[in-house]
């Protein structure tokens, strides 16, 4: 491999590339801004000879940002196109596989602290409040301190059907549940019997399934979620911040979309439900 040389590289002529897996959201942006501000820009980007971005999304972008016109930049011609492919995920993703000495972060983060420092420690990337945790020790970063003890029954000093009377004012300890679990009905038990079954259902009894099999004109298909698991993948994505803010709202705008689809759905099976009871004459009170 030749000599890497470092070179400022206009980035009106620096191209994303299309397809780059690694989400970088407005917060992160913003907190790579001010490190360039800090720090300078001693990372430099690293292109192809075609100046496409193979690792620097995210600087270019705060870049950007911060009012810059080029670069430093690094031009990677000895790659090949799989190559390319396969480092751009290698280069975020092997980051991620080390872990923080939560000891030594407190160490460093303690010294910092105790410096006459003109700049903020957000600096480094991590919000006020982590670095509050760390300084106060493991023990408050770790997740078992902060568990609850599980009662035992001496603990306990009410029981269902006792009465207490405080003054003038009389409490009667009950079970506001008990009455709804006695009127609650499973809505999948008729579809998963094949009480209730269509051959487009293909053997499921999934309500994804279920719905366009007896409500025709409703289905997942077109919408932007489709089914629990995406729904998960996505609100995490939004959660640990590796959403744009454009993403975010079309997320939630798709999540608003697929719950009252669940929720319409449940509505349009009990219908399908109660009128097999009621044509069957078995279940009329339901």
């Amino acid at each position: 491999m030749n000599n890497l040389k470092i070179q400022n590289i206009k980035i009106a002529d620096i191209r994303a590339y299309k397809n780059n897996p690694k989400l970088h959201n407005r917060a992160q942006v913003a907190k790579i801004r001010e490190s360039i501000r800090e720090f300078g820009f001693i990372n430099p980007v690293l292109l192809d000879e075609n100046l496409e971005i193979i690792a620097g999304h995210g600087r270019v972008a705060a870049a950007q940002d911060a009012g810059m016109t080029e670069v430093p930049a690094i031009i990677l011609s000895h790659l090949t196109g799989a190559q390319k492919r396969a480092y751009r995920i290698a280069d975020n993703k092997l980051t991620e596989l080390g872990k923080w000495s939560i000891e030594l972060l407190n160490l460093e983060f303690s010294e910092l602290s105790n410096l006459d420092l003109d700049f903020n420690l957000e600096i480094t990337g991590f919000e006020t409040a982590e670095i509050d945790l760390i300084l106060d020790g493991d023990g408050a970063c770790d997740p078992k301190a902060d568990a609850v003890p599980a009662l035992t029954d001496e603990d306990r000093r009410c029981h269902r059907g006792d009465i207490w009377r405080l003054g003038r004012h009389t409490i009667v300890c009950g079970d506001a549940l008990m009455a709804i679990t006695d009127r609650m009905l499973d809505l999948l038990i008729p579809f998963r019997g094949h009480g209730l079954y269509r051959p487009c259902q293909h053997g499921s009894a999934s309500i994804k399934q279920t719905l366009p099999a007896f409500v025709p004109d409703m289905s997942y298909a077109n919408m932007g979620i489709h089914n629990g698991t995406e729904a998960s993948e996505q609100f995490m994505d939004f959660m640990t911040g590796r959403q744009s803010a454009e993403q975010t709202a079309t997320m939630m705008q798709n999540l608003h979309y697929y719950c009252g689809q669940d929720t319409m759905a449940m509505v349009k099976l009990l219908d399908v439900v109660q009128g097999k009871c009621r044509s069957d004459g078995i279940c009329s009170a339901i």
